[in-house]
């Protein structure tokens, strides 16, 4: 099992999103990028725009991790 599949619950890894784990971070970013590409799809135009609108969510989560409760 990999070390970024350890967390117990959503609260723990946002806390230690929060506090800067990139695993964490890595954990998030594995667990929800279908759907927030899923999502992305259905206000893009094309594919290449529904893939950047999805990285700038995760790239925006990252930016202002220590603003996440925790």
């Amino acid at each position: 099992m990999e070390k970024h599949d350890n967390y117990t619950n959503e609260p723990e890894l946002l806390q230690k999103l929060s506090k800067g784990d990139e695993d964490a971070y890595t954990h998030i970013y594995n667990q929800y990028y279908a759907d927030v590409l899923q999502l992305a799809q259905k206000f893009a135009k094309t594919p290449q725009q529904a893939q950047d609108l999805a990285l700038g969510v995760f790239a925006k989560i990252w930016v202002n991790r220590q603003e996440l409760p925790g």
